[in-house]
């Protein structure tokens, strides 16, 4: 008795820590659900910036976009180790034009502009501002200076001849002595002065030819260059005006030569100059650059690629940081519940041991044989018993009164019955000690068959106290328990508990039918379906979707005969009537 209330306390304790790890194992789903959901919520980040930029990085991040997951674990292992250089979205997608297409060619550089320092001289030359005039101290240079005529008496003297006509108004007037004023008028300074003009013109003239052939070179071979790093639209712009301003300061000098008293200013063209110069310049670091790339195209493919998951990462910076702070409290979470369900299933395999030992004190057949002989004779089987069998251990017999074994002479019913109440006891116990304490289902398939009515009632009696068992004790290792029967009677003798028939929150009513060989259930949750058996045979009817026309035929015969045949008449009488 002590073993016994033993082994029941310690299994209503193992019930419990059961329940708590059903419980626990349903919160370490949810949590794991969570997980997921919150991997799934990341993974969908990371794929949303793959397609952003998947037109221009696509190729640089082959072999990480076959799915998102794989996609998804590439991100995060860039952002624990790539420490690459993080440069700007149009760095990159410059690089990458030219990386990504293919190993690309060396490019030739743009011919920087030749020096225009002398240009610049020439045009900020004090001699264009120069007002360049006969020696004053020669008797004709009042006359000249007074009528402000010098350039135009310049211009005239080729004309002086030893002739005396004056070219300058017709009339004999030209002698020695005038033509010697004029010559001395105009001396070595004034020669040397008008020289440097023409000198400066010269020089420009061909510096600035030489420089705007190289300049209209490159403007054209740029345009045509569907890779130029030139800005050629801007270029052309600033070689027109530098064209327009060379050809005014050109008419500026041809008017100092043939007016050498006059100053003039010509336009400085050295801003557009250096405008030139600098998208020049800049083409050509450009092209330089694409040049390194080009010589060092593994080790800079290798480089744009690592910047490029660089600078994924930093785009997906803060969800990365959500996603990995829901993650470790999650980990920590499932981690702890996972602690809790392996030290709690260490102390349920240390209970099952400790009533396996207790049970090794209670377990034998003896506890059965006195049970089935107690029910055999509470319930009228008097001419047979139980007993242990003497020759196999833990096996049983049946006898006789006389001592005679009996397993022979049982008729259908005894059969039946004993077989029924040796199975009511081993869905109690189990056939060792290891098994007795296992959860489980029991399933009972039409009882009765070949019981008279009497033995009916006793077996839907002890049916019916298993159902109550299974309800109401709370360590009983029957968790469920199904019955199947075709007989009316038995399925209302086995369903009225207490004061109802239908069910409760624990009991549910099938009804499965076969038809053409394909078997159908339909539930009646806690409703009863079944009254009498001339009431089911109408609902067979109300139902007939279910059932083939020779099914709902015969039915209906059924009902018929059921009907008539409740008072006296026979088939005759009622097919005379």
């Amino acid at each position: 008795k002590q073993d016994l209330d033993n082994i029941q306390d310690k299994k209503i304790e193992l019930l419990k820590l059961k329940e708590e790890q059903i419980t626990q194992k349903k919160t370490l789903e949810t949590q794991q659900n969570r997980l997921k959901d919150n991997a799934d919520a990341f993974t969908t980040d990371c794929w949303g910036i793959y397609k952003q930029y998947e037109e221009d990085f696509k190729e640089a991040l082959r072999g990480a976009i076959g799915s998102k997951v794989v996609f998804r674990d590439k991100i995060l292992s860039e952002k624990k180790s790539n420490s690459a250089f993080l440069l700007s979205l149009d760095e990159l997608k410059g690089k990458a034009a030219t990386l990504l297409a293919g190993s690309p060619i060396r490019k030739n550089t743009i011919p920087s502009l030749r020096s225009y320092e002398l240009i610049d001289n020439i045009e900020k030359d004090v001699i264009w501002k120069k007002v360049i005039v006969g020696k004053a101290g020669v008797d004709i240079s009042g006359l000249i200076e007074k009528l402000r005529n010098s350039d135009w008496v310049n211009q005239g003297r080729q004309y002086l001849t030893d002739d005396k006509t004056c070219p300058f108004c017709q009339k004999e007037t030209v002698d020695q002595n005038l033509r010697d004023q004029i010559e001395e008028y105009f001396d070595e300074s004034f020669k040397f002065d008008k020289s440097e003009i023409d000198s400066k013109k010269s020089t420009y003239l061909s510096q600035v030819e030489t420089l705007l052939s190289s300049l209209n070179s490159i403007e054209e071979l740029e345009k045509i260059n569907p890779e130029s790093k030139l800005n050629v639209e801007l270029f052309s712009v600033n070689l027109k005006s530098l064209n327009s301003q060379f050809s005014e300061n050109k008419l500026l000098m041809q008017e100092k030569q043939e007016k050498t008293s006059q100053e003039i200013e010509l336009v400085d063209t050295s801003f557009n100059l250096s405008d030139l110069s600098s998208l020049i310049n800049t083409a050509n670091s450009e092209i330089i650059e694409h040049n390194k790339l080009v010589d060092n195209y593994t080790h800079e493919l290798a480089n744009l690629k690592s910047s490029i998951w660089r600078y994924l990462v930093e785009e997906l910076k803060d969800k990365i940081a959500s996603y990995e702070s829901k993650k470790n409290g999650l980990d920590r979470g499932i981690n702890g519940i996972f602690e809790k369900i392996d030290s709690r299933k260490s102390n349920i395999k240390k209970l099952e041991h400790e009533i396996v030992v207790l049970s090794k004190n209670v377990t034998s057949v003896q506890p059965t044989v006195d049970e089935i002989n107690r029910m055999l004779k509470a319930y009228g089987f008097t001419n047979f018993l139980i007993v242990s069998s003497l020759d196999i251990p833990n096996h049983y017999a049946i006898k006789r009164e006389n001592g005679d074994l009996a397993h022979e002479t049982l008729s259908e019913g005894e059969v039946t019955f004993i077989t029924f109440l040796y199975f009511v006891q081993l869905a109690k116990g189990g056939v060792d000690q290891n098994t007795v304490t296992d959860d489980r289902v029991v399933v009972i398939d039409d009882p009765i068959s070949s019981l008279d009515s009497n033995v009916l009632y006793v077996v839907s009696t002890i049916v019916k106290a298993m159902i109550r068992d299974v309800k109401d004790v709370e360590a009983n290792s029957i968790k469920q328990l199904l019955l199947l029967t075709h007989n009316i009677y038995f399925h209302k003798e086995a369903s009225f508990l207490g004061s109802r028939s239908n069910g409760d929150c624990d009991t549910n009513f099938w009804i499965l039918r076969k038809s053409q060989n394909v078997t159908s259930i339909q539930s009646y949750g806690q409703n009863n379906p079944i009254e009498s058996s001339y009431e089911l045979l109408w609902r067979e009817i109300k139902e007939w979707q279910h059932n083939s026309g020779i099914t709902l035929q015969n039915t209906m015969r059924r009902i018929i005969e059921n009907y008539f045949k409740l008072g006296k008449f026979t088939d005759e009488n009622i097919v005379e009537q």
